[in-house]
């Protein structure tokens, strides 16, 4: 793994580099796509499923770059339970609203990169996993109509917290079950 790889992405400048190539998705969706994606496939899987989903991304060096050290981190934070999970979102500096949308967005890529895996299926059978794909979908679907305010701040800070734990649990439960599978045969 190069250097390159090693870096957390600035969301603006990927956001910048993901309009430049055409790409009508935002980082944070993306990152959605990547996160459910690598809870259940390899990281070179993942990759393929989402270029296949996502074409423009191979077309530009630099956001193919931003990409591949997203996926790569993101897989570091997913198996190393020392490092926090981090989700791509707009900065703390950008308003509430735009910090709003860029959470719906990143549920909505969590979920087609869900629908999008083989396993989707076999992880809505998982209780604890329909659940939490269910909290999404209402996370999801949160007003973007929010209101700047300390109070409204504080539940956007426990929203993200949510969807932190939330995807680490998904993870643990895809390798409970293959495990399980394995011991099986």
């Amino acid at each position: 793994m190069n250097e390159k790889q090693h870096f957390w992405p600035d969301y603006e400048l990927f956001d910048h580099q993901l309009f430049v190539a055409s790409t009508p998705f935002s980082p944070a969706y993306i990152h959605g796509m990547i996160s459910a994606m690598l809870c259940v496939a390899t990281p070179e899987e993942a990759g393929k499923s989402i270029e296949k989903e996502i074409p423009s991304l191979g077309q530009s060096g630099v956001v193919n770059e931003l990409f591949n050290a997203l996926l790569i981190n993101t897989k570091m934070d997913l198996e190393n339970d020392q490092r926090a999970f981090r989700l791509m979102l707009p900065s703390d500096e950008e308003s509430l609203v735009q910090r709003v949308e860029g959470v719906t967005n990143w549920c909505e890529g969590f979920l087609q990169g869900i629908s999008c895996t083989n396993m989707s299926g076999l992880l809505n059978d998982n209780p604890i996993v329909k659940e939490v794909l269910a909290d999404i979908e209402q996370i999801k679907e949160a007003s973007l109509e929010v209101q700047e305010g300390e109070e409204n701040e504080k539940d956007f800070m426990e929203i993200v917290e949510f969807i932190k734990v939330s995807v680490m649990l998904v993870y643990a439960q895809v390798i409970e079950q293959q495990v399980k599978a394995k011991q099986l045969h």
